[in-house]
């Protein structure tokens, strides 16, 4: 049950059912064909999941119709270049975790990490140096378009919950509901710095690989390590794209969930598995108590499920979902 396939303007997502529609955007890890065990129990919902810029079948960021500006990023030793200038002819090298800092080198340089070669990691550099979830959040109003979406439930899992959040805030009136699952609330470094935890990220994905990059972190999503849905993490992560992944953990750095819930004024949600160890329940419940009264709706834990809902709890997740539809 992959669902129907959509491409419009560099932008896919995939489709499920009929019915009022349900918006899902993925994590960090994983691509629109994520939700498809969740779909399986929402036969009368429009289930609509993207391919977020960089992932899947969906361009590149820099390739799709964003026109927004960024404040010029400092200058610092690391030799990051200004904010909407492109890197295409730049190579990457990751900077210790220590260093906090995720350093370019230019074309022809040899990387000092890692055995990935030059060519995988200029051919799909994004243009955008360092996204925000704004930049996320235009190219997502631009697939309510396409898709013919004028107003909908917002589901945002873990990274996808940034987005959602600043797309709840800029867009009030295309959220009927918003919903943050498994939220991953952002490191709010400053840009070019990245948080010691996103920079050993790309360090292991340079070193690694994809695939052995998934095979490292995958289990790490679930609430036991030998879950059934392990290969299904697994294989969704060794799938990721370095530009893409390389945005997204950039996103994932300064990203600031916090400060945009504490603005929405729509009614948000907050779902977390209750064994999840990369967001845990106390982090979920963070966030809920920062989004103001009049926004603040429903929190709900899922028992013995970990950080992939979707993958692991398929069935409770839509049961939970349905559940909030009713209160």
């Amino acid at each position: 049950m992959s669902g129907r396939l959509n491409s419009s303007g560099g932008i896919a997502w995939r489709e499920w059912g009929d019915g009022p529609a349900l918006v899902a955007l993925h994590g960090i890890g994983s691509a629109s064909a994520g939700f498809a065990g969740v779909a399986r129990h929402l036969p009368d919902r429009r289930l609509i999941a993207w391919d977020m810029p960089g992932y899947g079948d969906s361009g590149d960021l820099e390739r799709l119709a964003v026109n927004r500006t960024h404040p010029p990023v400092a200058h610092s030793d690391t030799g990051m270049r200004p904010f909407g200038r492109s890197l295409e002819r730049m190579a990457f090298a990751v900077s210790p975790p220590s260093a906090g800092a995720f350093a370019p080198t230019r074309a022809g340089a040899r990387s000092c990490v890692g055995a990935r070669s030059e060519s995988d990691w200029t051919r799909d550099a994004p243009g955008i140096d360092w996204p925000d979830a704004g930049d996320y959040a235009a190219v997502l109003l631009t697939l309510f378009e396409a898709a013919g979406i004028e107003r909908a439930v917002v589901l945002g899992h873990s990274l996808g919950c940034l987005i959602a959040g600043r797309f709840a805030r800029e867009h009030p009136g295309r959220v009927a509901r918003l919903i943050l699952a498994s939220p991953a609330l952002g490191h709010r470094t400053r840009p070019p710095e990245l948080s010691a935890a996103a920079s050993a990220r790309l360090a292991d994905f340079e070193r690694l690989g994809p695939a052995e990059f998934a095979a490292l972190r995958a289990p790490r999503l679930l609430s036991r390590p030998d879950s059934a849905a392990l290969e299904a993490v697994r294989a969704q992560m060794a799938a990721l794209r370095p530009a893409g992944h390389l945005a997204a953990t950039r996103l994932l750095s300064a990203g600031e969930l916090i400060a945009d819930a504490a603005r929405l004024r729509v009614r948000t949600d907050v779902i977390v598995g209750a064994e999840d160890g990369i967001t845990p329940p106390e982090t979920a419940r963070r966030l809920y108590r920062s989004l103001p009264d009049a926004a603040r709706g429903a929190f709900h834990d899922i028992p013995g499920a970990g950080h992939a809902l979707a993958a692991e709890a398929p069935k409770a997740f839509a049961a939970c979902l349905m559940q909030l539809e009713e209160t």
